[in-house]
């Protein structure tokens, strides 16, 4: 998954990006690693297929261990979210084409200014990803988590 900040050419990062999923719900960009696929490389392919820009993750922003039922996950699984260098709020971003006789992919895509617009936009497990995500953002550093609960954060250099 990808930490994208919206920035505007005056101001420093103040919202991340935010795509929203057939169910109504938003959620990072992101999806899951090829066999072999490094994640961070993943995050970057996942953000240029679901919103048509080129992202290079910069750093782990989050490492998140979810066991298996969690949410619709019927597996056990580990999420890693990568923060991405800043995109300007009025670049355009292009949601992946629907296939012929399928739901689209993505809905539509909006920035989240700050976690009270995560209880809105998200669901309850995806919610606390972000909010650990957002505080680890903030304090430029690393969050872990296990099963959503914090385990440390890292402050990077």
């Amino acid at each position: 998954m990808a930490w994208v900040p919206l920035a505007t050419p005056k101001r420093q990062p103040d919202e991340v990006l935010l795509v929203q999923e057939p169910s109504g719900w938003f959620r990072l960009p992101g999806g899951e690693a090829w066999r072999d696929e490094p994640t961070f490389l993943a995050a970057g392919r996942h953000v240029r297929h679901q919103t048509g820009q080129v992202m290079t993750p910069q750093a782990l922003l989050c490492q998140a261990w979810l066991p298996r039922g969690v949410g619709a996950i019927d597996t056990a699984c580990e999420i890693s979210v990568y923060l991405c260098e800043p995109l300007v709020c009025d670049a355009k971003i292009e949601l992946p084409a629907a296939k012929e006789g399928q739901e689209p992919e993505l809905l539509s895509y909006q920035g989240a200014a700050d976690t009270s617009d995560l209880d809105r936009l998200t669901t309850m497990d995806v919610n606390k990803l972000l909010r650990a995500c957002w505080a680890a953002w903030k304090a430029r550093g690393t969050a872990v988590l296990d099963d959503g609960k914090p385990v440390f954060h890292a402050r990077r250099p």
